[in-house]
């Protein structure tokens, strides 16, 4: 596993739900309780080995009941251009 993602684990170990590393397009992804959210981005950004300045794409899953009442969750993400870039 990336040291990153250990160092959450281990730092935020009841705010990391869940962790992804893809080593073929070579991206990390981290789901973090929404409640702590903060706690962890400020880590990220303010810890001078992890230095992170942007968040890429802040995602949310979304549950729905449908009419015949079971439930389905759908996750949307978001991300942002800057300055001609993604």
């Amino acid at each position: 596993m990336h040291p990153l993602l250990e160092t959450l684990q281990s730092r935020f170990p009841q705010a990391v739900l869940a962790v992804h590393e893809d080593t073929e397009r070579n991206e990390l992804a981290v789901q973090v309780d929404a409640a702590r959210l903060l706690d962890v981005a400020a880590f990220l950004h303010d810890d001078p080995v992890m230095a992170f300045d942007h968040i890429t794409d802040i995602a949310r899953p979304i549950t729905r009941t449908t009419r015949s009442g079971s439930r389905s969750s759908t996750t949307f993400s978001r991300s942002r251009t800057v300055d001609g870039f993604e």
